[in-house]
């Protein structure tokens, strides 16, 4: 589909109903079959330009019983050898005596070789929420569970595996969030809602702090320095009543114009920051996943079906 809600290419699945994208990655698809918790063991990868479909190994490294697993899978390309890797964690889903036990770490190469595995790595020594993740330039970034939170402040503290190396690195702060602010047609169980996000703006790596009256983007300038600069805050205006929430932003246009995904309705909306004006796009309803493709576009309209 492009900005205009046109559709240009339609995929037929080829497993059953229960598939789903799980995330985009440039001209490749990621897809899963199986919850968002429980049974995710099916990953595939998709080229929707040549409709190639590439099945990811279903062992794993540890020679574990996958089945005692939750299992998330990343994947991104490495900015210097343009390889494309993923990055599997399994995290128990019993009580277990240590950190090491609990989360395990593998990474897979994509280039193409018969045999290729999985091949273990070194966990990381925090606890992290796996669903928050967004990878940039190679980089794949989560947030750690821990926040640090006083009063009407928050800041998340973010931690990195680098897909070229295949390490953990050093952890950083995010920004230092001010939680006030709030539509006012809300109910009161609804009123203090925040949501605090990551997404790869345009290859940089962006802190999203969303409420239901506005959306603040903040941009990471130095990652050492853990400095980050608010670059956007964009009225959105959101409505409970129309259950419009968890808005996502996906691109930055040239003109400034901001492309956003409303999760609970599946809505894409263009802000113009400049105006405090909006487009809804397409309405694809709340259980549909939304992805950025930058592949080519023209061979994706020469073989549209």
């Amino acid at each position: 589909m492009d900005l205009s809600g046109s559709v240009i290419k339609r995929v037929y699945r080829t497993w059953d109903k229960k598939e789903r994208m799980m995330s985009t990655h440039r001209d490749i698809i990621c897809t899963t079959k199986g919850g968002i918790f429980l049974d995710i063991r099916r990953f595939r990868l998709l080229n929707p330009s040549n409709g190639a479909v590439y099945a990811l190994p279903e062992g794993n490294a540890h020679e574990l019983d996958i089945g005692n697993y939750n299992t998330t899978l990343v994947f991104g390309q490495v900015a210097t050898t343009r390889e494309y890797k993923m990055l599997r964690l399994l995290k128990s889903c019993f009580l277990v005596l240590s950190q090491e036990q609990t989360q395990l770490c593998e990474v897979f190469t994509f280039n193409g070789c018969i045999g290729a595995r999985w091949r273990r790595k070194k966990a990381c020594l925090f606890r992290f929420d796996r669903l928050s993740d967004v990878v940039v330039n190679g980089i794949v970034y989560f947030f750690l569970d821990e926040d640090f939170q006083e009063q009407d402040v928050a800041c998340k503290c973010i931690v990195s595996f680098d897909l070229g190396t295949e390490e953990w690195r050093v952890t950083h702060r995010g920004p230092l969030i001010t939680l006030v602010g709030n539509a006012v047609d809300i109910p009161d169980s609804h009123i203090g809602y925040h949501k605090i996000s990551m997404a790869d703006l345009n290859g940089c790596l962006v802190v999203v702090h969303c409420n239901l009256s506005s959306m603040d983007l903040w941009y990471l300038m130095d990652f050492q320095k853990s400095l980050w600069v608010k670059k956007h805050s964009i009225q959105v205006n959101l409505s409970f009543q129309r259950h419009e929430f968890e808005v996502q932003p996906l691109l930055v246009l040239n003109d400034g114009r901001i492309v956003t995904h409303i999760e609970t309705k599946g809505l894409l909306r263009i802000y113009n920051p400049r105006t405090s004006t909006y487009t809804d796009v397409a309405e694809m309803g709340p259980r549909s996943g939304v992805g950025l493709y930058t592949g080519n576009l023209l061979s994706l309209a020469s073989t549209a079906s």
